[in-house]
């Protein structure tokens, strides 16, 4: 009978295959497996599925007593990479010492992420973190093959590169003012006044990008003009050599870096989204109703990739 995980391979299409020939790494806990050498001994690919991307999860309710329904907004679900191919060796020997290898390797990754990376012709290197799904299988007398089946919980493949852009120093124009109790709408003065930085997603998928927001600054909002969203905490000071840490992919904001130091009760809800980077270029803005020259957010993220 067909192995459990190959209903889950992307149902949404057929064409779940990478691109074949290209050198492809695995780094586990325990070394490295190189796949597709230039020649000799080694592994050997002959097929890749599932890296495009996870299968897409449609809510759909039907609509009662009347024709209709509710399609929700589409999620992706994991992806799950099938590697299979061969292991060629010139020696007896040289082929028990890479089986040996593979098995090892592979199986570190029961418990521990592994990652797995290839870059596509003509672009830079992609990686997608991985764990073992099934047991490795190898077959074959002489000529060994083996079927790897792997899952990716995030089934996005990110760029090997990780970017860092900072805004420009808050100027005067940049904030206004205002007094507790409040109300809206407030006004943060000109959008020309600095605190801006330009943020380029070179991938072909939205991503989820990590902010550092440095002190001293009072009520700081960090916005997407690009895509109109924004975070706001509108009840926070940062001093001066303090900073806040907010991951949009893992929803938290945490004071100097400490998960005991959550920020999430400051957040306005109300006006707030943790929000990604829109494919292309996307400007961004720090406001703040008060703060000093060394106020600046600090965007860390990846190019993302179906």
């Amino acid at each position: 009978s067909a192995p459990n995980w190959q209903p889950l391979l992307r149902s949404d299409r057929d064409e779940a295959v990478g691109e074949f020939g290209i050198p492809y790494t695995l780094v586990t806990p325990v070394g490295t497996l190189s796949f597709n050498p230039a020649g000799g001994d080694g592994y050997y690919l002959s097929g890749i599925e599932g890296l495009d991307g996870g299968h897409v999860r449609a809510v759909v309710e039907n609509l009662p007593g009347v024709d209709g329904a509710i399609v929700q907004s589409l999620r992706r679900g994991g992806a799950f990479p099938v590697l299979s191919g061969y292991l060629l060796a010139s020696a007896v020997s040289t082929r028990r010492s890479l089986e040996d290898d593979l098995r090892s390797r592979i199986d570190s990754i029961r418990s521990a992420d592994g990652t797995l990376k290839f870059t596509p012709s003509g672009t830079s290197q992609r990686r997608m973190t991985v764990r073992l799904l099934e047991p490795i299988r190898i077959a074959g007398g002489f000529l060994k093959t083996f079927t790897l089946a792997l899952v990716a919980t995030d089934p996005v493949a990110y760029s090997e590169t990780q970017q860092t852009v900072d805004t420009s120093a808050l100027t005067s124009g940049a904030g206004g003012s205002f007094t507790f109790p409040f109300s809206f709408p407030l006004s943060f003065g000109s959008a020309s006044g600095g605190g801006t930085a330009t943020a380029t997603n070179s991938g072909n998928l939205e991503t989820l990008p990590t902010i550092r927001v440095f002190g001293q600054i009072t009520a700081p909002i960090v916005k997407n003009e690009t895509t109109g969203k924004q975070l706001s905490f509108p009840g926070l000071t940062l001093l001066a050599g303090e900073f806040m840490d907010v991951d949009c992919k893992a929803k938290t904001a945490l004071l100097n870096g400490s998960s005991e130091n959550s920020l999430l009760g400051k957040l306005d809800i109300g006006v707030s989204e943790f929000w990604a980077l829109s494919v292309g270029a996307n400007s961004i803005r720090l406001l703040g109703s008060g703060f000093d020259a060394a106020a600046k957010a600090r965007l860390t993220f990846r190019d993302a990739f179906a």
